[in-house]
């Protein structure tokens, strides 16, 4: 054999053995990566079907499909493992284990979705008989029994225990039925069964739960994992270099196992705050229902504490902006930096939002760059989470971080969505009960003054003709009886007698009917001294008048006459209230409201208002008195007849103001009249200018009548308050026209001409689903047939009477066109 056979044998032999050693080392390592890649898809697949089973449980999962396709994927895993196992495995033997537990976990699988079915409908069930048994008008202490029921049920609901089903059981046998109507026992009645059912199908269902979760393959996994390396490690005993290169996938195999196990620790904390910012809104959400008045407000700072925990934030805070900005605020240490978080609202419109519409936003260690960062920097803030409401102005939910680390997690945008749209559900449900309040104050008011009219009325045609009959025939004996005759003062006894039952009659009639007056800018200065001057001629000598006013002129849009008549009883009652010489005081003073205010049985808005008080030493009242001195035809003097104060009270309301009393007996009486005052920039100091016109305006009334005839003549009257009408009397085209263009109009206006409440109310109802933020007032005849529950569900921002006068239809437009335009 020559060198350069030897050399060419060598050659060869070292390609085919090198080829050879590739190929197998290729071979083997290939087959056992897919092996392992089978596996991991295996283990993938039984942590999805823990995970969506623990997911259906709480509720969160709708559909079953995922489980199925879960235990499809891990059987469809066991087939691709069995396919690529060595020649040398004994298949079914292997895979044996692994087919016994995915068969195992198929069957549990299917009892937890019939008994989860089960529990969630039955929880479902529960919710809604004991939220229909918390409305409010049911007994206390039925509703006391429920709400402990419902209580010890959502613990139930997260510990099966049996201290916490003998809590539940407790809590049943102590809900009563005797004594109830038979639509509240019924329903008591199936909120037991299923909280009977509940005890029996929870237990059940998170054993099943258990049994799925503890029927774990890890050691199966491992141990077929092991039998592929033992194979390869077998197969390729022999090169050195083989078992380099199984050592070196080892390694880093254990290394990748280490990082995995680090990135699912990170995913287990993760998961822990998203599962308590969860319960932090369901709980916020429970409280939120069950409570009433401003209980909301306290709920919603402690959902922000509590979320803020979660997060790992010094400070959070929700705005509601507007001319008065609502803000609900926590902070660790209870303090927040000067113009914060109100500056926040200016943060979203240079912060892109993600697509779940949060914003995020961070300090750079090296300094703030940008305008954001700058004001962050400056509240002292390193990182920050906001979401923000579609709308342009809506309400902000932010979070701040103070320390340099970051714990807000992408994965977690949709629960902040989730908590703020929970908040912002909230507000909303407590600003429509207090609408509710609102419209059944207006509308047991406006009932009220229509009984009074129609009283009045029946008086007007029986009484009056009778007192008439009395004032003649007594002429007429002043006549046949002669100066000479003794009864002449008889005679003069019954005619003022006569004349006096004349005038009581005319005052209640004034008091029912409603005025039909047109309103002027008035200079209350110049009403005040024409009032001092009237009550001068006709008070005591012995008591004085003395005059405070404001050094400018205010004017208000009023009627001149009514104001007068306010002043004039008023100075009046103070006259007769004191047995003394003494003094009257007359003072005027501005005073602007920042909030709204409660003053005497009304609420007044924000904004200027002139406040007139007269105060006298008289006797005073007791609170007693006092609670009752509006009523009509309530009097403490012999000669009343209780519609003095009732009259000033109704003058005052239909000038949009309020008034307030205060008196202690035996030390005096101050009465403080709250009227709206004229903006200073369209106020004139005359006293006989006209309605003021919109003619600046380009507002679009929708108006709705029935009536052709009614609907030009509405027409005209809003034009003619610079409003652009636009005029249907088939409500079917005016749903049309809202519907193809919902921003058009500004408000809507529906005049009920003989329907049907229910009608009208429908029509309200339908306007509002394809305008949500138009505001609907309606203009009724009567309003008997309207209660404020239903007014407020159609979207009714107000009533007010028909036929329509100019000075109320300008005054409930312009109050919800300013609204509006302050929402929007």
């Amino acid at each position: 054999m020559t060198i350069a056979q030897t050399i060419g044998g060598a050659v060869s032999l070292f390609f085919l053995l090198t080829w050879l050693a590739v190929r197998g080392m290729t071979s083997s390592n290939d087959q056992s990566d897919a092996l392992f890649r089978e596996i991991d898809a295996f283990a993938t697949a039984e942590s999805g079907l823990h995970r969506d089973v623990l997911a259906a449980r709480a509720g969160m999962l709708r559909s079953y499909d995922p489980l199925v396709e879960e235990i499809a994927a891990m059987r469809a895993a066991i087939d691709r493992i069995s396919r690529r196992l060595p020649a040398g495995f004994d298949r079914k033997r292997t895979l044996a284990p692994l087919h016994d537990i995915v068969n195992r976990k198929e069957v549990l699988t299917e009892k937890f979705k019939s008994q989860n079915s089960l529990l969630q409908n039955s929880l479902t069930h529960f919710n809604l008989f004991s939220t229909r048994l918390n409305k409010p008008g049911r007994d206390a202490a039925l509703i006391q029994e429920v709400s402990g029921l419902a209580t010890a049920m959502l613990r139930f609901t997260l510990d099966t225990s049996p201290p916490a089903a003998e809590a539940v059981e407790r809590k049943i046998t102590e809900l009563r039925i005797e004594n109830l109507p038979a639509d509240e026992a019924r329903t008591v009645e199936a909120l037991t069964s299923h909280a009977k059912l509940l005890q029996v199908v929870l237990p059940q269902t998170d054993n099943i739960l258990k049994s799925i979760v503890m029927q774990s393959s890890e050691f199966q996994q491992k141990k077929l994992a092991t039998l592929v390396r033992a194979h390869a490690t077998e197969t390729d005993a022999a090169a050195n270099l083989f078992r380099l290169l199984l050592y070196g996938t080892s390694v880093l195999l254990a290394v990748l196992l280490i990082l995995l196990g680090i990135q699912l620790q990170g995913q287990a904390r993760t998961l822990r705050r998203r599962a308590n910012i969860e319960h932090v809104i369901a709980d916020f959400s429970t409280r939120a229902l069950n409570s009433a008045g401003n209980d909301v407000a306290s709920h919603v700072e402690t959902a922000l504490r509590e979320l803020a925990h979660c997060l790992l934030a010094e400070r959070a805070y929700f705005i509601v902006p507007g001319e008065s900005p609502r803000i609900f605020r926590w902070s660790r240490d209870g303090r927040f930096p000067a113009g914060w978080p109100l500056r926040a609202l200016a943060l979203p419109e240079a912060i892109s939002p993600t697509p779940e519409g949060v914003l995020r936003a961070s300090v750079p260690a090296s300094g703030p760059e940008t305008r954001v960062e700058a004001a962050l920097a400056e509240a002292g803030v390193r990182h920050w989470l906001g979401t923000v409401s579609l709308q342009n102005p809506g309400p902000l939910l932010g979070f701040d971080i103070l320390r340099n680390r970051n714990p807000f997690s992408p994965h977690s945008c949709g629960l902040f969505r989730m908590a703020f749209e929970a908040i912002a559900s909230a507000l909303e449900r407590d600003l429509l009960e207090r609408e509710k309040v609102r419209l059944e104050t207006v509308l047991q008011r406006a009932r009220r003054m229509e009984t009074i009219g129609s009283l009045a009325s029946g008086i007007a045609h029986n009484f009056n003709n009778i007192i008439g009959a009395i004032l003649g025939h007594t002429e007429m004996a002043f006549a046949h009886a002669g100066p000479a005759s003794g009864l002449n003062d008889n005679l003069s006894e019954i005619r003022r007698a006569g004349e006096r039952a004349r005038d009581i009659v005319d005052q209640i009639l004034a008091f029912g009917r409603r005025s039909d007056v047109k309103k002027e800018i008035v200079c209350l200065r110049a009403v005040i001294a024409e009032t001092q001057a009237m009550l001068k001629a006709t008070l005591p000598p012995e008591i004085q008048l003395r005059l405070y006013t404001t050094p400018e002129e205010i004017p208000v849009l009023g009627e001149p006459a009514q104001l007068q008549q306010v002043l004039l009883n008023l100075c009046n009652n103070a006259a007769q209230s004191m047995d003394r010489a003494g003094e009257i005081v007359i003072s005027l003073q501005a005073k602007v409201l920042g909030s709204s205010k409660r003053v005497g049985q009304d609420e007044l808005a924000p904004g200027r208002y002139l406040v007139v008080s007269v105060i006298d030493p008289g006797r005073g009242m007791t609170e007693a008195t006092q609670e009752r001195i509006f009523d009509p035809f309530f009097t403490t003097r012999h000669d009343g007849n209780g519609l003095g104060l009732a009259t000033v009270r109704e003058i005052v309301r239909q000038h949009d103001g309020a008034i307030s009393v205060q008196s202690t007996p035996g030390a005096g009486t101050r009465v403080d009249t709250w009227l709206p005052a004229m903006p200073s920039d369209g106020a004139a100091a005359s006293s006989t200018r006209p309605l003021p016109q919109r003619k600046d305006t380009a507002e679009t009334v929708l108006l709705i009548d029935s009536d052709p005839n009614q609907l030009l003549w509405h027409e005209e009257m809003l034009a003619a308050l610079g409003y652009e009408p636009i005029g249907f009397a088939d409500p079917g085209a005016a749903l049309a026209a809202c519907a193809a263009a919902p921003k058009r109009f500004d408000a809507a206006l529906l005049c009920n001409n003989g329907r049907k409440s229910a009608a009208v109310l429908d029509l309200a109802g339908r306007l509002l689903q394809l305008a949500p933020q138009l505001p609907i007032l309606v203009a009724t005849t009567s309003v008997k047939a309207f209660n404020a529950p239903r007014l407020a569900r159609a979207g009714v921002r107000e009533v007010i009477h028909l036929p329509l006068e100019s000075a109320e239809l300008a005054s409930a437009l312009g109050r919800w066109s300013t609204d509006r335009q302050a929402s929007v």
